[in-house]
């Protein structure tokens, strides 16, 4: 591979010595301009398919050459060019210290050279240069709590939902069938996690919704996160983060509050996030769609501590809810967890 890019004027100006023919009497025989031979001459101009016919007219060389020439000249060029991109392409990789998890994941390619990451790192993203990746995704993050977060990897996270939703077919969105799944939803809570996580992708599709489970990135501390994907494709990741089964369904039915509320605006939680009107009216759908907020205030006010554990567990039978929700909910209005720790389940999806 030659480490310059040599134009073909180099040779249309040997050969014109060879000739002994001056690039005037070129311009003569061939019509073209005396300042257009010299511009090719000095790599200025190309050699087009018409000035190509020309100089194989006068000159004897097929013009088969003269358009090779020109090809080769603008490919190494080319990648003369793209190579010196990528390197000043190289000093944005330190911000993407989630490259590893990535190639782990079977996202990029696993290897040590700066050069080979950068070109991985474009065709994940689908962007020219790694310093448009944050104007591909106007998520607002407002960080009050991890002064770690790493807001590359939380992008990086977010394109990860992207490509595995790319497939996915759903029908249209509609509230009202979303409605009438909410239910189906909540019957699932009772169920092995290893059984219902497809369901759940099932069921939702039907109602225009995408739900794809995305491993968590180092530094994110990413729940979940809605996008549409069009007028009437919604886009529910998850992150699985947090491995308890409540913080799990709070979270989904959380992402649905913001779909079925929301202003069709990307939304990302994650811990340390500020509180607004929108994450209430999403926590509300939440809360209220997994426990009925007139037998939830009357079994709260009612509670022994004492008898927690028969308690949570004759409420939850009683309303058709996982143990675990209803454990979580406690758990989350009066941060006794060490109380509710032993009525909640970690997930277990299946591989």
């Amino acid at each position: 591979i030659s480490p310059i890019a040599i134009h073909p004027g180099i040779t249309l100006k040997d050969t014109l010595d060879t000739l002994k023919m001056s690039q005037k009497e070129l311009s003569h025989r061939t019509g073209l301009t005396e300042k257009t031979i010299s511009q090719i001459i000095n790599g200025k101009n190309p050699i087009t398919l018409e000035s190509s016919l020309k100089f194989e007219r006068v000159l004897g060389v097929s013009k088969e050459l003269w358009i090779n020439l020109q090809i080769k000249y603008d490919q190494d060029k080319l990648r003369i060019e793209s190579q010196k991109r990528l390197e000043d392409e190289i000093q944005f990789l330190k911000q993407y210290s989630c490259y590893h998890e990535l190639a782990k994941l079977n996202y990029v390619k696993d290897t040590r050279r700066k050069n080979e990451r950068v070109e991985e790192l474009l065709r994940f993203f689908s962007v020219d240069s790694l310093k448009f990746v944050e104007d591909t995704y106007p998520v607002n993050f407002r960080i009050t709590k991890h002064s770690n977060i790493n807001v590359k990897s939380i992008i990086a996270w977010l394109r990860m939902g992207e490509i595995e939703a790319k497939d996915i077919k759903t029908k249209n969105f509609k509230k009202k069938k979303l409605n009438t799944c909410i239910p189906l939803l909540r019957k699932l809570t009772r169920e092995d996690p290893r059984q219902y996580s497809s369901k759940l992708q099932d069921i939702l599709a039907e109602c225009g919704i995408i739900l794809v489970y995305v491993p968590h990135l180092k530094n994110t501390y990413v729940n979940g996160a809605t996008k549409w994907l069009s007028p009437n494709r919604a886009l529910i990741q998850l992150s699985l983060r947090n491995k308890w089964s409540d913080i799990f369904w709070f979270t989904l039915f959380h992402e649905l509050g913001h779909l079925y509320y929301g202003k069709k605006q990307p939304t990302i939680d994650y811990d340390g996030k500020q509180n607004s009107e929108e994450e209430e009216i999403a926590d509300n759908f939440a809360m209220n769609n997994l426990i009925n907020r007139y037998k939830y205030e009357e079994f709260f006010t009612n509670i022994d501590f004492k008898m927690l554990g028969t308690q949570i567990y004759k409420f939850a039978n009683e309303i058709g809810v996982d143990v675990s929700i209803v454990a979580g909910r406690i758990g989350r209005d009066t941060n006794k967890w060490d109380l509710v720790r032993p009525y909640r389940s970690l997930l277990q999806f299946e591989k």
